[in-house]
C-alpha cells in the first residue's frame, strides 16, 4: 500500500490527539513531520501535548513549533475557555519525554518536506491556518508543492463560536482567507458534517477493555468528551469529533458527500467575523476553489475510527 506523505498541521487538545492517534496508526500516512499552533490552549502546551503524545505511542516523528498567536487579531480570551482541560487534552496526563522539538519552525519545516516531496505532499490542518498562511506568504513556491490541503474548519451553515463561525476559522479568519485563496486543492471538514458524529455510550464502551497506550487515552478522551468523567478541575469535554473526521476523509472520502464551492472567509464584519462563506447561489459566485463536506456516513466512520485504535493493540 502506498502510504500519503503528509505534514500533520494540529493545535493539539482533545480531538486532534484522537485525530493524531488515528493518523498514526491508520497505516495511510508517511508522517513527515506534525506542526503546532496555538488554539485549543497555548502554543507550549499545544507544542508539549503533539510532542509527547507522539513519543508516548512511541513515534519520532519530527514536532516542530509554530505560531503562538493569530495573523492579526490576538485572541488570547479563547484559549481560557477550558473545553479541552487546562493543559488541553483533558484528563490524559502524558509523561514528559524530554526530547527536543524539532530544530526548524513550523513554516520552514512545512517547506522542508513540500520541497522533498516535490508536489505530493499533501496537509492536513486541525487547528486554526496560521502556519500555512505564513509559509504561503513567506515561501510563494509552497504553493506550486503541496497537492492537497485537507482541513477541519468553517461551516456552511452555523457557528460554534458565534452564530455564523466555528472556531478555528474564527481564531484567525485572515490565515484562512490566504489559505482558502491560495489555488491549492482544498477539501473543507466543517461543522455540517463534524457535529453529526458525537461521542456516545458506544464508543465509551467499546474502548473499555483496550490496553495499549493509543486504546486508553482513546477510552479516557471519549469518557471525557461524552460527560462520564471530568478532568481535574471538573469540566467536560464537547462530544463531537471534529478532528477525527478531517483525517478519516483522506482515508476514505467515501464517508461524505461534497460539493466543489467557491468559499471565503469573512474578516470585517462585526458579528460575522471568521464566517465562512460558500457560494450555494448566484450572488457572490466565484470560481469554485473548495470541496465543501455536506452529509457523512457517522455509523461508518466511528466504525473506522475503532478499527484504527484497535490497530495499536498489537
Amino acid at each position: 500500500m502506498t502510504r500519503t506523505p503528509i505534514v500533520f498541521d494540529c493545535d493539539t487538545g482533545a480531538d486532534d490527539t484522537l485525530a493524531i492517534i488515528a493518523a498514526l496508526y491508520s497505516g495511510a500516512f508517511d508522517i513527515r513531520a506534525f506542526t503546532t499552533t496555538a488554539g485549543n490552549v497555548p502554543l507550549k502546551n499545544t507544542s508539549h501535548n503533539t510532542l509527547n503524545l507522539v513519543r508516548h505511542l512511541g513515534f519520532s516523528t519530527p514536532v516542530a513549533v509554530g505560531a503562538d498567536r493569530p495573523l492579526v487579531r490576538r485572541h488570547d480570551e479563547l484559549i481560557k475557555l477550558g473545553m479541552h482541560g487546562t493543559t488541553g487534552t483533558g484528563p490524559v496526563v502524558l509523561p514528559d519525554c524530554g526530547e527536543p522539538f524539532y530544530p526548524k519552525n513550523a513554516i520552514d519545516t512545512i517547506r522542508e518536506f513540500a520541497l522533498a516531496e516535490n508536489g505530493d505532499l499533501e496537509l492536513i490542518a486541525t487547528g486554526p491556518l496560521t502556519n500555512l498562511a505564513h509559509a504561503l506568504t513567506v515561501y510563494p513556491e509552497v504553493r506550486t508543492l503541496i497537492k492537497r490541503i485537507v482541513l477541519m474548519g468553517g461551516a456552511m451553515r452555523g457557528g460554534n463560536m458565534t452564530n455564523s463561525a466555528e472556531f478555528n476559522f474564527f481564531f484567525d479568519p485572515e490565515s484562512a482567507r490566504i489559505v482558502m485563496q491560495s489555488g491549492i486543492p482544498i477539501v473543507m471538514v466543517g461543522l455540517d458534517v463534524t457535529q453529526l458524529c458525537r461521542v456516545d455510550d458506544a464508543l465509551i464502551d467499546a474502548t473499555a477493555d483496550l490496553r495499549s497506550n493509543a486504546g486508553r487515552i482513546y477510552h479516557q478522551l471519549f469518557s471525557f468528551m461524552g460527560g462520564r468523567t471530568t478532568d481535574s478541575e471538573g469540566r467536560r469535554g464537547s462530544p463531537s469529533l471534529h478532528d477525527p473526521l478531517a483525517v478519516a476523509v483522506v482515508v476514505d472520502p467515501t464517508l461524505v458527500t461534497m460539493n466543489h464551492y467557491f468559499v471565503d472567509i469573512e474578516c470585517a464584519g462585526t458579528y460575522t467575523y471568521g464566517h465562512s462563506f460558500v457560494a450555494r447561489n448566484w450572488r457572490f459566485r466565484g470560481e469554485p476553489n473548495c470541496h465543501v463536506c455536506e452529509t457523512v456516513e457517522d455509523a461508518r466512520f466511528k466504525l473506522w475510527l475503532l478499527d484504527t485504535v484497535k490497530k495499536a493493540e498489537g
